[in-house]
């Protein structure tokens, strides 16, 4: 319990960290300190935000600040509390974030919803200037029923799913815990009673276990991260995007399946779990909602060998569409934020559900149907969740540590942490003297020879602040050095990793091949991100036009993704006449 408990704690570090570490995206440009008068209040908090050297104590400053300048500022939003919050169930709209949502104050926490927004936004705005694949592209091109600017949005939704889809390497989906819906399950008084959400129990569960902010950082998470990822993603496009579940009947918590967005009256679908578009007729092809109910043999388009489609039962009369709307997003004091942001740090911090409801009702009368839109409980799940990892670390000791352990790593290491944050705003290569995410990522790869000479160098102790204490005996010392080296080992498997992503994402493909090749697969064969190295290398042989060697490493890999993979080697395949 003592890795656990340091975990935890190592956890929490970073979230406080990545708090002053915003960027360009709402930030200044470089280390200059923003010049502000002292009584300015709101820019005294803008300053203490997004400063790059900002402190842990600056953080909690820009929450006084921000509140201050409530005090004197007069709101101009039309805000009011959204009608689907109050159709959440009882037991989450009980929860704090929820009862706070009309009350102009900030809170800390506040602080790490803007820094996973910045991700958010800066990703979705460097996203757009990365290639389509090549089937998709011409799928999309010829498109010619499209406005440009319907055009333009299948483009970007299609843009913001890639991404996701790329960069979040796929873990499996865990089982949902039972969801207790009647009655104590054990005693009869009211305290006795066991929460209605397994998340209220700390019981791990699909999705609920981290917020976007971690899946970014980490690059991993499981369907319903990706969901998440992709839905804010097309939130700062601008992109009405819902996700789509299935309830056989009032049940409190529908069965997630496809990413949706509406684009010139159609919901064009999207598979987190198979890594694809769920795929029309035309190779490459994205299929809308529509298609689906005029084609009743959609799911045999997804078979692969004898294994079915995994959703290939699906009942079209059970759709339900989930709105993604954590607290944040529904509150009234991040809408008098978005509304007082200068022209140039300008993100979306706000979304309002029952609008989105009418829009979707307009265009397909289905959805107008009682408690066919409703809001994602997940958010608010996961809200919860994170209030009690405590006693998740009690409870699941061996699941909380492999679960943290990568946000560790980050803790532990703050230079890879800011290649992290550096490779999401596309800050790539060294501008003057501030280094990009590149020269991070290559400084964070300990060179073997370093960490094999570790155990018996001084300087190099030293250099590292690893020298022996006091009271640490020679086997003690010596254990404590042997983490060091199994630590930097893993990050330089890490960094290897996003390097090849990062050059992929800055248009060096060639260059991405041989990170993802030699220095991922090859240098670290048990590595656990090998699947998704695998994966992204054929991806960067389709860009190239080497299908054959795409269509190999897809038709090996092994992880959740696999079948989609199997469906996009077979799609390479026909294109190729095969």
């Amino acid at each position: 319990m003592i890795w656990a408990g340091g975990a935890m704690i190592a956890v929490a570090g970073l979230l406080a960290s990545c708090r002053r570490e915003e960027t360009r995206a709402i930030g200044p440009a470089t280390h200059t300190e923003i010049r502000v008068a002292k009584r300015d209040h709101f820019g005294l908090a803008m300053q203490y935000l997004f400063d790059l050297d900002a402190t842990r104590r600056s953080s909690d400053d820009a929450v006084y600040h921000l509140n201050r300048w409530l005090l004197s500022h007069e709101p101009q939003t039309d805000w009011q509390l959204d009608s689907l919050v109050k159709r959440l169930m009882p037991e989450l709209q009980a929860i704090p974030e929820v009862k706070r949502l009309e009350r102009l104050q900030f809170v800390p926490s506040d602080r790490a919803f803007l820094e996973e927004t910045w991700w958010v936004h800066s990703i979705s705005k460097e996203a757009m200037n990365q290639p389509l694949p090549p089937l998709l592209d011409d799928w999309i091109e010829r498109q010619s029923e499209l406005t440009s600017g319907d055009h333009q949005a299948l483009q970007e939704a299609c843009r913001m799913f890639d991404w996701t889809v790329r960069h979040i390497y796929l873990e499996p989906l865990l089982n949902y815990p039972r969801l207790i819906t009647q009655g104590p399950t054990f005693g009869s008084s009211e305290s006795e009673k066991q929460p209605t959400f397994p998340s209220m129990r700390a019981e791990p569960g699909p999705g609920y276990r981290f917020y976007p902010l971690q899946n970014l950082m980490t690059g991993r998470g499981d369907a319903l991260n990706r969901a998440r990822v992709m839905l804010l993603l097309c939130r700062q496009r601008n992109l009405p995007a819902f996700m789509l579940g299935l309830d056989p009947g009032g049940t409190p918590r529908p069965r997630p399946w496809l990413c949706a967005v509406l684009i010139a009256k159609r919901l064009y679908l999207f598979d987190p779990q198979l890594g694809l578009p769920i795929p029309g007729k035309e190779p490459g092809s994205v299929a809308t909602l529509d298609d689906l109910r005029s084609d009743a043999q959609w799911p045999q388009r997804l078979v692969v060998g004898n294994r079915p489609y995994a959703f290939a039962d699906a009942d079209l009369s059970q759709l339900v569409a989930l709105i993604d709307g954590s607290p944040e997003y529904l509150s009234r004091r991040m809408a008098v934020l978005e509304d007082s942001l200068p022209t140039r740090h300008q993100m979306v911090l706000t979304v309002r559900p029952s609008r989105l409801a009418r829009q979707l009702t307009q265009v397909d009368p289905f959805f107008g149907g009682s408690g066919r839109i409703r809001l994602w409980n997940l958010p608010f799940e996961t809200a919860i969740f994170q209030r009690n990892l405590r006693k998740y670390f009690e409870l699941h000791p061996s699941q909380a540590q492999r679960d943290m352990r990568p946000l560790s790593i980050l803790r532990e290491l703050p230079m890879l942490h800011e290649a992290r944050r550096r490779h999401a705003l596309g800050w790539y290569v060294d501008q003057g003297k501030q280094p990009g995410a590149k020269t991070l990522y290559l400084e964070s790869r300990t060179p073997n020879e370093a960490l094999a000479r570790l155990p018996r160098s001084r300087s190099l102790q030293e250099q590292w602040g690893l020298e022996r204490e006091d009271r640490e005996s020679p086997g003690q010392f010596q254990a404590r050095l042997q983490q060091q080296i199994n630590l930097r080992r893993e990050a330089k498997y890490l960094a290897s990793y996003w390097l090849a992503l990062a050059h992929y994402d800055s248009g060096m493909v060639d260059v991405a091949v041989n990170w993802f090749k030699e220095r991922t697969l090859q240098a670290f064969p048990q590595g656990d991100l090998n699947a998704g190295a695998q994966y992204n290398l054929a991806r960067c042989y389709e860009l190239l036009g080497q299908s054959d060697q795409a269509i190999k490493l897809l038709e090996k890999t092994s992880w959740p993704q696999q079948h989609g993979d199997r469906l996009r080697a077979r799609m390479l395949k026909r294109a190729a006449g095969r």
